[in-house]
């Protein structure tokens, strides 16, 4: 098989309206349908690709354009090509006609041609229109491309090119979340009740929500719902720690933004805050959840604020086509400006007749002295003790905390079992580390807790 015209250029581009040729070195961006759009239909009509000849055609040649990343539909109407108008002339003077269809390609035949009409092939547009794609296709390849050949009755190649392939479409989201997250620090001199270096004491979460609704076949928006839903550490709202959120505890999340905000609830747990938006135009508004640590409902928290993540989840309903989507971001975190170390896992009294004691031991290895908190959970996860002060990390010491801790733990009814603990030490968190073990006191064996300090002790 030869080649002919070797330099010749092909140049495929999805027109968004009929008649717009492309010029044969100009690229053309694919098109970006909808995934809701796309997931709503039940098959997926190509619009008017136009393609622009560099060779001369006669009668029965043949012209076949393969689809990568799409199946066509064999039933239904036959997929057209025809002459444009232009320099050259198309639109008159030239056949071409249906040839066949299969699973990935649709195939033409010149059937006709009047010289007299069409001098000339050459820099002539062809437009293909009518091919329909099955929708399970399109929604699993996510792009489809095509690629244009064209041969004589002889089996000689026309118009061959590196151009002669071309991007259609591409299948993306329309709904997107972006988050400008929660970044606070608790301040350990504020006894955790306060972030630091911030006035007023707030730190805010910013949510956006985008529709990108110039998508072909977008879903629709407006008069559909939002609804959010914001997970981490709320029982810092329980400000006087009777278990119950009064509405002015609630007022210190407050929500705004958005086009119209409904239904801001706080779990029972203090772990999710949930809130519903209802947007009233294709540009969905941003929204705001403030943390407002320092309005507190009494004037002084009975409870601390908790370092720890944060996470973002949007539910947007859409309709035409009616569905649903599930959008997830970080919310941020909150961090503490002092050292905090995790120890897992901890035995107290006797455990299958054996006694243990405890060995927690703060190193502060920094020239600023620093108290020491500890908080400390049952292995149910019931909180035991929270935000307790059990001794000043002095500088350039070892501090030992373990009696401290286990009056504590006694006294909030843990006698015998097992606790995990978080130790808070105001001072520069890469100069403390803490020793942890259980000692079997017939023994003297001692068993490593391993934690998360920045040095380990083995």
């Amino acid at each position: 098989m030869k080649t002919i015209f070797t330099k010749s250029l092909v140049a495929l581009a999805l027109a968004a309206a009929a008649g717009n040729a492309i010029a044969a070195v100009v690229p053309n961006p694919e098109t970006n349908y909808s995934a809701q759009g796309v997931a709503g239909a039940t098959s997926i009509s190509l619009a008017a690709l136009d393609v622009q000849l560099k060779a001369e055609y006669s009668l029965n040649d043949v012209i076949t354009f393969t689809f990568t990343g799409g199946e066509v539909v064999l039933t239904g109407a036959n997929p057209t090509l025809v002459g444009l108008a232009g320099a050259p002339d198309l639109s008159a003077g030239i056949t071409l006609g249906y040839l066949n269809r299969t699973a990935n390609s649709v195939s033409f035949r010149v059937t006709a041609i009047d010289q007299a009409v069409v001098p000339t092939t050459i820099d002539g547009s062809i437009r293909l229109a009518g091919v329909v794609l099955t929708k399970a296709s399109v929604a699993a390849s996510k792009a489809v491309n095509v690629t244009y050949a064209a041969k004589t009755i002889a089996n000689d190649v026309l118009d061959a090119a590196t151009t002669n392939t071309g991007k259609l479409l591409v299948v993306k989201e329309q709904f997107s979340v972006a988050t400008t997250p929660f970044d606070a620090e608790v301040d350990v001199n504020e006894d955790r009740k306060l972030f630091s270096g911030v006035t007023p004491r707030a730190d805010v979460l910013t949510i956006t929500p985008t529709n990108n609704d110039t998508y072909t076949l977008a879903a629709t928006l407006v008069g559909s719902t939002i609804k959010y839903k914001v997970t981490g550490d709320f029982t810092w709202v329980d400000q006087d720690a009777n278990g119950t959120i009064s509405a002015p505890e609630l007022a210190q999340l407050a929500v705004a933004g958005g086009s119209a905000i409904t239904a801001k609830a706080l779990s029972t747990d203090l772990r999710t805050l949930t809130f519903t938006d209802t947007p009233v135009a294709a540009t969905p508004v941003a929204v705001t959840v403030t943390a407002n640590v320092s309005a507190a409902a009494p004037a002084k928290s009975l409870v601390t604020l908790n370092p720890g993540s944060y996470a973002v989840e949007a539910t947007v309903a859409h309709t035409a086509p009616a569905g649903t989507v599930v959008l997830t971001k970080s919310g941020g975190s909150w961090t503490l400006n002092g050292s905090t170390v995790n120890v897992p896992y901890m035995v107290f009294g006797t455990l299958n007749t054996v006694q243990y004691g405890q060995i927690i031991n703060v190193t502060n290895s920094s020239s600023v002295a620093g108290d020491i908190y500890v908080d400390v959970w049952g292995e149910d996860g019931t909180a035991l003790v929270t935000n307790l002060k059990v001794g000043t990390a002095t500088a350039n010491s070892v501090t030992s905390i373990a009696g401290a801790v286990r009056t504590a733990v006694g006294a909030a009814g843990l006698t015998n079992g097992k606790a995990s603990l978080r130790i808070v030490t105001n001072a520069p968190e890469d100069s403390v580390t803490v020793y942890s073990a259980y000692v079997d006191a017939g023994s003297r064996e001692r068993a490593i807790v391993n934690n998360d300090s920045k040095v380990q002790t083995k």
